[in-house]
């Protein structure tokens, strides 16, 4: 069982992240949370709770692939409640349009964002949707 998943066990994870609480100094990484070994993500997205004021990217993605959820968050984030679903090339296959599951390996068990610089603000909730596959 991992995080409370069973083998065979659909789930929706949340991760929240509030810039405001934890706000990015400068460019870099953080990684708030980590999607369970086994875990096969079916989709994922993403719902501006507060729209950020920075002027700066933020990418969605683990350690093997910093934007293979979502290429960057705050372009796209427009309004308050608005919703939009992760694209990056873990999850979504650009060439032949399709989206596709994606297998969390030991190797790449993290939920990894990126900044191209500071966030002092806004508020987003990550939901991925999937199954437990293995433990």
């Amino acid at each position: 069982m991992s995080k409370g998943l069973f083998v065979g066990q659909k789930a929706v994870l949340q991760i929240i992240v509030d810039f405001e609480l934890n706000p990015f100094a400068a460019a870099g990484n953080w990684t708030p949370d980590s999607l369970p070994p086994g875990f096969v993500a079916q989709s994922m997205s993403v719902q501006t709770i507060t729209p950020t004021t920075a002027s700066t990217t933020l990418k969605v993605g683990n350690a093997a692939d910093d934007d293979g959820y979502m290429a960057d968050v705050i372009a796209s984030d427009g309004a308050a409640k608005n919703i939009q679903r992760c694209n990056g090339a873990l999850l979504y296959e650009g060439t032949d349009k399709y989206f596709k599951e994606y297998p969390v390996a030991l190797a790449n068990i993290g939920f990894k964002l990126t900044a191209g610089a500071a966030i002092s603000d806004g508020k987003y909730a990550f939901f991925i949707e999937g199954y437990q596959a293995f433990e």
